[in-house]
């Protein structure tokens, strides 16, 4: 499990800026949340709850003008199956995000990434990417991308 938690997150930190002012980074850090790559294309934290085995990273990516929701998915799709020892399984979409979930059969864990469809501040695309042993139907994966999704916005200041 160590070995592809390590991965996927080398993988966002290789994506990620430097954190702009639109980020909260002290509301993150009272949240007890670690920062893992604050870059130029990105900043990204961590809540891992080691007990249960479930990992969580959320992220801001930077991108441009010509950049949409959907194409910084697809370049996350692009690098984690390529880059990381992760089984597609699907993907789907509703008004809100795109979700793509992934397995490792050597490590028994899923792998949901969902990119936010509605950036709150200008070309900064909200993403999740949650690990876990579990694996969620639609209604549950939806709920908890939701709330994930609601916490990541929290920490955007709108200028």
């Amino acid at each position: 499990m160590k070995k592809l938690v390590l991965g996927l997150f080398l993988v966002l930190t290789a994506m990620s800026f430097s954190a702009p002012r639109f980020v909260d980074v002290n509301g993150i850090k009272r949240k007890k949340y670690r920062i893992i790559a604050d870059t130029d294309i990105g900043f990204s934290y961590l809540a891992k709850n080691s007990e249960s085995g479930k990992y969580i990273s959320l992220s801001y990516y930077y991108g441009r003008d010509k950049d949409n929701p959907k194409s910084v998915n697809n370049l996350l799709k692009k690098e984690f199956i390529e880059g990381i020892d992760l089984e597609y399984m699907r993907n789907y979409e509703n008004s809100r995000y795109y979700v793509t979930k992934y397995y490792n059969r050597e490590e028994e864990i899923y792998a949901y990434l969902a990119i936010g469809k509605n950036p709150k501040i200008k070309n900064c695309y909200v993403a999740v990417l949650y690990l876990t042993p579990e694996n969620f139907g639609t209604k549950t994966l939806n709920y908890n991308i939701n709330v994930l999704l609601d916490e990541a916005e929290s920490f955007l200041i709108k200028s």
